[in-house]
């Protein structure tokens, strides 16, 4: 799924460098400044994790192991639109 921001292709280029995961705290502080910022960051969680549900299933019925990984990185990225108290 590129549709988080990633934009990376499932080709191997997770483990050499090409794909990086950055803080923006300017950003995190003015998304969860405001009710318009946290309900944009719990509608990301929703989806992330939705999409992370669908892709365990699919993995537990095909024995995918490519898509096992993925589903680990997605669930990953949920939990880091999780506002903060």
């Amino acid at each position: 799924m590129t549709g988080h921001g990633h934009g990376h292709g499932h080709g191997g280029g997770h483990g050499h460098g090409r794909h990086h995961h950055h803080s923006h705290d300017r950003i995190d502080s003015a998304l969860e400044g405001s009710a318009a910022g946290l309900r944009t960051l719990w509608f990301s969680f929703a989806v992330l994790a939705a999409t992370t549900v669908a892709q365990a299933v699919v993995a537990a019925l095909s024995g995918s192991v490519a898509l096992l990984g993925d589903t680990v990185h997605n669930a990953t990225d949920a939990l880091t639109a999780l506002p903060t108290p």
